[in-house]
């Protein structure tokens, strides 16, 4: 209602001035039920004027997102806060960089925890890139595991589909530089599957988790290693399921190096 209020107090004093405004979490959980109906008012209603929206509902976000009020490269993800420092956000390179921060200094435990809520963000997303089944849970918290494996299958799924593809179009260079990219990803797995014990180790007590630095390191740099499987190594953006009328029609990455059809020739009538 507050919401309401404002938006309609702003159009009948500003009318088409009202270009400009900021929401501040202005959903909250007794609110769930409208989060949808917001969305449609603010798209429809308010086209003109630009919305700066800050939220603490991971839901609504995932909404605002599907329904095209907002789209990826427009969203900010902040993972930390200090008086100091003010926002830290989410990013793909300065987290992992602060992560080995961490691990220098001998904080293996909080770089261990740091690692964690940096993967299970990155597969989230891989796996929404990638339109990876995920088991599906009411409170949408999912584990490390239940995103990683299925963000794999599906990569390897693709992979081979666009495989195919190209051999249907005789492009045998495509068909080579999927084949090497199938074998990288699957060193990259299967090293990371050789350290990702160590996460939960070095988060939780243990009695023997004596990680030195150099031990932790490891674990890093093999998750890192696999997370950049999923990326494009020139713009550095993540490789997507692209739709042609509503069917997936190829893997593209922001700047188009790492752009594969999945869509085989016809078959000659």
């Amino acid at each position: 209602m507050g919401v309401c209020l404002y938006l309609a107090l702003m159009k009948h004093t500003l009318g088409s001035e009202f270009t400009f405004a900021v929401l501040d979490d202005v959903v909250m959980s007794i609110d769930a039920g409208h989060r949808r109906a917001l969305i449609d008012v603010l798209g429809k209603e308010f086209a003109d004027t630009q919305f700066v929206v800050t939220t603490h509902d991971e839901l609504w976000l995932q909404q605002m997102r599907h329904f095209g009020f907002v789209s990826r490269n427009r969203m900010v993800h902040f993972r930390d806060w200090t008086v100091d420092l003010g926002p830290t956000r989410w990013g793909y390179g300065d987290t992992f960089v602060h992560i080995r921060e961490l691990v220098d200094s001998g904080d293996i435990r909080g770089a261990a925890a740091l690692l964690r809520r940096h993967l299970e963000h990155e597969y989230r997303e891989i796996c929404d890139d990638l339109r990876a089944p995920v088991r599906f849970r009411l409170d949408g918290n999912m584990t490390l595991g239940e995103l990683a494996l299925p963000a794999l299958a599906a990569q390897r799924k693709w992979i081979k589909l666009a495989k195919n593809a190209a051999g249907t179009w005789n492009r045998q260079d495509t068909q080579d530089a999927l084949a090497a990219w199938d074998m990288s990803l699957s060193a990259a797995s299967s090293a990371s599957r050789q350290e990702d014990w160590a996460i939960n180790a070095a988060v939780h007590f243990n009695a023997w988790d004596t990680f030195s630095a150099s031990d932790f390191k490891l674990v890093v740099d093999a998750m890192e290693t696999l997370l950049n499987e999923y990326r494009c190594g020139d713009c550095d953006q993540p490789v997507k399921v692209a739709e042609l009328d509503g069917k997936p029609s190829d893997l593209r990455c922001g700047c188009g190096k790492r752009t594969y059809s999945l869509l085989e020739k016809p078959k000659a009538a």
